[in-house]
């Protein structure tokens, strides 16, 4: 059921892409999709490779998880960390977020 379930989402006229968590499901669901997607003839975006994405803390134990299964499936992987700031100079960035008294930037 699953395999079905990721074949019926990878109809598209875009590059695909999966993001990973570096967790068991994610890596799955990439899994999956890199297989369909060497098995279509419809996919020539990146030589038949998918994107993977990944997001977390600089550091964090998931995005070097997440990074061993995109080199595993040979995806083209993409990472974005980001930090907490919890002095009272992180109020004055435009681009951050209030989480509870700590700013993301």
């Amino acid at each position: 059921m699953l395999k079905k379930s990721v074949k019926k989402t990878m109809i598209s006229d875009v590059p695909l892409g999966a993001f990973l968590s570096g967790g068991l499901d994610s890596s799955l669901v990439a899994s999956i999709t890199c297989r369909y997607s060497k098995m279509s003839l419809n996919n020539v975006w990146a030589g038949g490779k998918i994107h993977t994405f990944s997001i977390g803390l600089k550091g964090a134990p998931d995005l070097k998880y997440a990074q061993e299964v995109a080199n595993y499936l040979a995806t083209i992987h993409h990472e974005f960390t980001f930090c907490l700031l919890y002095t009272s100079d992180a109020a004055d960035e435009e681009d951050s977020v209030d989480l509870g008294g700590r700013r993301i930037i």
